[in-house]
């Protein structure tokens, strides 16, 4: 009965708990300068990993950040242009004077050209991003970079 006993003991100990007690037992007149090293390092992997994490998210939330303020902008001058051709359509209309009408107009056009031209570049770089994400998802990122680098 005692030789099952022992048997049912040493199966119960194979494995990682027989390696953990043969390294213990080699260290252990530096038992505790070597736990103590042990934890610094650990302490020391655990800090680096925590610091590289979070230079990380910094650095995404700043590309977020620029990203939210360089797109409030945009809309910000597209709402500008847009209510600068309805000030220069309503003056062009409401006036009497036709000289000032034809400046009026002029000032509309031009206003109008601006408000396009930002649809379409918002456009444009609206499909550039669609494309990417398309991309990632499909792993075919590198070629498609490159065409949204060239046309963005």
């Amino acid at each position: 009965m005692n030789g099952q006993n022992k048997n049912a003991r040493r199966q119960t100990l194979a494995g990682p708990a027989v390696l953990l007690d043969r390294v213990l037992a080699l260290a252990s007149p530096y038992n505790s300068s070597l736990l103590l090293l042990i934890v610094f390092l650990v302490v020391i992997g655990v800090g680096l990993f925590v610091i590289r994490d979070l230079h990380s998210t910094n650095v995404e939330a700043q590309k977020m950040y620029a990203g939210s303020v360089l797109g409030l902008h945009r809309i910000g001058e597209l709402q500008y242009q847009t209510q600068e051709t309805r000030r220069s359509t309503f003056y062009a209309v409401t006036t009497n004077d036709s000289n000032l009408q034809v400046e009026y107009a002029d000032q509309s056009r031009e206003a109008d050209r601006r408000v396009n031209e930002g649809i379409s570049e918002y456009l444009r770089q609206a499909e550039c991003l669609t494309k990417l994400r398309w991309a990632n998802a499909s792993n075919a990122i590198g070629p498609t970079i490159l065409v949204c680098a060239m046309k963005c």
